[in-house]
């Protein structure tokens, strides 16, 4: 697999409870429910910063649904189910954050007038003409696929699936990487990228148990 640095030269990241602390900028940030004051400290995102965490909300609910699917099937190694529950709980998690930072900068820019943090502009302006590719989508088949199986199957397809689907997550966070600005998007995208390169290596090893 292709492999991508983080971030180059580069942030020492530490996870304390709920806070993220991101050593080289000299900027704390919680993980989780930001006032609209300190996501407005923070410093705007750009637009691609907004269209890559919007993006990432629905991949992480994709990968919350598949675990919901694969916790529905009968028999499914427990060691599979084991670890689809841990993912489901981790990426529903990040969803929420995701989502309380969409909307606490959007609080922000509206408090300061849409013109914070550097860029000129608020995340809502800022979120009009990026594009991106977010890769590692599940179409409609790859779920009536996992929806049929039972047993073992059910883990395979969901191993095959769950792969497919973080590998290309890493690529797009890998892809943005380099443009980061906002400390909240890096330390995501960082935790990201080792998160689910760990989680694809331990999958890789359970599919390859299951033959």
């Amino acid at each position: 697999m292709k492999k991508y640095a983080i971030v180059a030269a580069l942030f020492v990241l530490a996870t304390v409870g709920s806070w993220i602390v991101i050593g080289t900028v000299g900027v704390t940030v919680p993980a989780s429910a930001p006032p609209p004051a300190r996501a407005a400290q923070s410093g705007a995102p750009t637009a691609e910063e907004v269209m890559f965490v919007t993006m990432m909300i629905d991949h992480h609910q994709q990968a919350v649904r598949m675990g919901e699917i694969l916790a529905s099937a009968p028999d499914v190694p427990h060691r599979v189910g084991n670890l689809a529950e841990k993912m489901q709980v981790a990426q529903a998690g990040e969803i929420g954050d995701s989502q309380k930072w969409l909307a606490a900068w959007a609080a922000a820019a509206e408090t300061t007038g849409g013109a914070h943090g550097g860029h000129g502009s608020s995340a809502t302006a800022n979120s009009g003409p990026a594009t991106m590719t977010m890769k590692g989508m599940i179409g409609p088949e790859g779920f009536a696929e996992l929806e049929a199986a039972t047993g073992v199957e059910a883990a395979k397809v969901f191993l095959r699936l769950m792969i497919e689907h973080h590998v290309g997550a890493i690529e797009t966070a890998g892809e943005i990487t380099g443009s980061l600005s906002n400390p909240w998007v890096v330390s995501f995208a960082q935790h990201l990228v080792t998160e689910q390169s760990i989680e694809v290596a331990s999958m890789r090893r359970m599919a390859e148990s299951l033959g």
